[in-house]
């Protein structure tokens, strides 16, 4: 076992290593020792991990308030009145979680291939952010290919929706309800809206 140097971080899953840095050293400034499990969020009691989860569900108990209240989330629609290409997605899974699998359907079309990976990544993100689980954890690798066909997957279906096939977009475009048109609304370029 080599210590580490100033600078340098050592192996921390090597029981006993010293790892310089603020948080680790004694009060005469020398390095100690620091055992495996301490830096190790998944090695805390379980009641620690409990509280973790539940600081960790707050900004998804607050979008679900948000979203409740009728508030818009998507940057892209609030800005341009457009939607984006996953406009209708939270409105989808929501039908999806409830059974309603046409109406699921009409509100995006790839639900059915987007709700699981999406619970899939925000549940495991919640897991190891509460220490239930390590980061290494259930980790899945997507080659750069599979990112692209997806990229260009959805981003045809958004552009077909568009043109009307697919059921039509989510939400009808309104520019005068974004913020670019409310500023074009200001410099009197278009007519406020009814």
């Amino acid at each position: 076992m080599t210590p580490s140097t100033p600078g340098s971080r050592a192996d921390t899953h090597d029981p006993g290593v010293v790892v310089p840095s603020a948080s680790t050293t004694s009060s005469a400034g020398e390095p100690r020792r620091v055992s495996a499990a301490e830096g190790d969020a998944t090695a805390a009691p379980v009641v620690t991990k409990l509280r973790r989860l539940g600081l960790v569900t707050m900004p998804l108990l607050m979008l679900a308030a948000a979203l409740w209240m009728g508030f818009v989330t998507c940057p892209l629609r609030v800005t341009t009145g457009v939607p984006c290409p996953g406009c209708g997605l939270t409105r989808a899974v929501m039908a999806l979680a409830t059974g309603d699998l046409a109406e699921a359907l009409h509100w995006h079309p790839l639900v059915f291939l987007l709700a699981p990976i999406l619970v899939f990544t925000i549940g495991r993100a919640m897991l190891i952010g509460a220490g239930f689980l390590r980061p290494d954890a259930w980790k899945v690798r997507m080659p750069s290919w599979g990112l692209a066909l997806f990229a260009t997957v959805l981003i045809g279906v958004w552009l077909a929706r568009f043109a009307g096939y697919l059921g039509g977009p989510s939400d009808p475009p309104d520019l005068r309800l974004s913020l670019f048109g409310r500023l074009l609304t200001l410099l009197g370029v278009i007519a406020p809206p009814a």
